[in-house]
This record gives structure tokens, sequence and C-alpha cells, in this order.
């Protein structure tokens, strides 16, 4: 059982992002992610509420999730702490994500 990605009722991606995001995690969200690659997924949701660190590996998971799970899914990025908008801004990632505060109440899973 996955422990950080899985497919909802509504065909959506729940990912819940971790404390730190970095090269120590980041195959683990690669591996996980890889299940869903040429699935029908129309959202990917990236519960950030709690992530504090995002690293350059991190930034590859979401570009990841991006290219290869579905480049017609829109990506959403929930709740994120300031450090990593502005990471997100410094790299350009971010004007390609859906930012939101919550998504149906939720800032984390």
């Amino acid at each position: 059982m996955a422990k950080y990605v899985n497919k909802n009722s509504d065909g959506n991606l729940e990912v819940k992002l971790e404390v730190r995001l970095d090269a120590a995690l980041a195959p683990v969200y690669m591996d996980e992610l890889r299940v869903y690659t040429k699935q029908d997924i129309k959202k990917i949701l990236l519960f950030a509420g709690e992530t504090e660190y995002m690293s350059s590996a991190g930034i590859r998971v979401i570009l990841f999730a991006k290219q290869k799970i579905s480049q017609d899914a829109e990506v959403c990025l929930i709740a994120p702490k300031p450090f990593v908008t502005e990471t997100l801004q410094l790299t350009g990632l971010y004007d390609y994500l859906t930012v939101l505060d919550d998504y149906e109440g939720k800032t984390t899973i």
C-alpha cells in the first residue's frame, strides 16, 4: 500500500508532501507516482500544508507528476508555506500550478 500517493474515488491523485521534500524522499515519491502513469487522472492534488522545505529533488517530483502522469491533469498545490511558494516561484514552476488555500476544506491528508 502506498504511503504518500493514492487515487481517490473521483479519479484524482492525492499526494501527501512531507515536512521535507528532498533527495532522501524523492525516490519514494517517484516510485509511488510511477504506478499511475498512463492512467486517466483529472487532478494531481499536492497537499503541502506541512511542507517546510523543498529541494531540487522535490521540484523534480512535481515535474515528474505533471509530465509523466498526465499532461492534461490539473496540478494543484494545496496550502503551501511561504518558503515552498518562494522556491517554486524562483524556478518558474509556480506558474504551472493551481495554488489553493485548501481543497474541499482540507490542507493536508
